[in-house]
C-alpha cells in the first residue's frame, strides 16, 4: 500500500493521458467465519478492499478526468459462508464503489 503513490506517479510520467484504472487484483481463500483467523482476514481486506481504496484515491488525484473499474463478485448478493472474509471484503468494495462514484463524479466515473 505504501508504494501506491510512487507507482502511480510513474504511471503518470509514462502515460500522462491514462484514463482508466482497473482494480482487478484479488485473493480468494476458503474459510468460514469460525475458521477465519486474523492473518487471513487481514490478507483479504488488504488485497480485496484496502488496495483498491487507496489506488482509487491516488489515481483520482493524478488523473482528474478518468474512469475507475472495480472488479467485484456476483456472490456479494448472497451470504455464502465458505469464503467469509473474502465476501466481506468484496461487499465493502461494492459499497466503496457506490460512495466513490458519488464523491468523484462527474469527472471520474467509478
Amino acid at each position: 500500500i505504501q508504494h501506491i503513490p510512487a507507482f502511480l506517479h510513474q504511471v503518470k510520467r509514462l502515460m500522462p493521458t491514462c484514463g482508466v484504472l482497473i482494480n482487478n487484483a484479488s485473493i480468494f481463500e476458503r474459510a468460514t467465519f469460525m475458521e477465519t483467523d486474523e492473518a487471513l482476514f487481514d490478507r483479504q481486506m488488504e488485497i480485496n478492499f484496502k488496495a483498491p481504496f487507496f489506488m482509487t484515491q491516488h489515481f483520482a488525484r493524478l488523473f482528474p478526468k478518468a474512469c475507475v473499474i472495480n472488479m467485484l463478485d456476483s456472490d456479494i448478493t448472497t451470504t455464502h459462508g465458505s469464503h467469509f472474509a473474502y465476501l466481506l471484503a468484496k461487499k465493502s468494495l461494492a459499497a466503496f464503489t457506490e460512495m466513490a462514484a458519488r464523491e468523484l463524479g462527474p469527472n471520474i466515473r467509478v
